[in-house]
């Protein structure tokens, strides 16, 4: 069976570390999402210089990429992973260093990540005549790489398997 996906379909991953301090050894913790009922977008723009000359000539030269990943839980989010996010966010505080795995069938597609603190919705869900309200809804969140990222990694997963046979097809930039 083809598939139809570049870059894996799994579920996300974000793994949360502390560098070791002295002798004390590092902390790392791992988190899992359900992906029941969310979404994750993962988008990109190249910086660079465009120029426009005189003569109507026009030319460009990039120099990396930004990377974004939208994850949107808009219509219902699970308690767990919304305590995930909670602890995601205060160890971000704690210093704590955070890696994305876009999706978990592609553990080479890893990113150095921050939580892009403008881009965080909460929704508050109405209360039906004075009962409790059941569902968690309403939660967004967004992510940003960290280091810059020279070439962008599409992977077809046609041809990739796991870790032994990497396939990656990095678009990479010259000039």
């Amino acid at each position: 069976m083809a598939y139809k996906f570049l870059n894996g379909w799994k579920n996300f991953r974000i793994i949360a570390t502390r560098a070791s301090e002295g002798d004390a050894p590092g902390n790392t913790e791992t988190f899992n999402f359900t992906f029941k009922n969310g979404g994750l977008i993962e988008s990109y723009e190249k910086a660079g210089i465009r120029r426009e000359y005189l003569n109507g000539r026009k030319s460009k030269k990039p120099f990396y990429f930004n990377m974004r990943w939208d994850v949107d839980y808009g219509n219902y989010i699970e308690a767990g992973d919304l305590e995930n996010f909670a602890r995601i966010e205060t160890l971000e505080l704690l210093g704590y260093k955070l890696q994305l795995i876009p999706h978990i069938d592609v553990k080479d597609r890893k990113f150095d990540v921050q939580i892009i603190d403008e881009r965080r919705e909460y929704g508050l869900n109405y209360h039906h005549r004075g009962k409790k309200s059941t569902a968690h809804k309403g939660y967004k969140i967004a992510f940003e790489n960290t280091e810059p990222i020279t070439a962008l990694q599409f992977v077809n997963m046609n041809t990739y398997i796991g870790n032994a046979n990497v396939k990656v097809n990095p678009v990479k930039i010259t000039g």
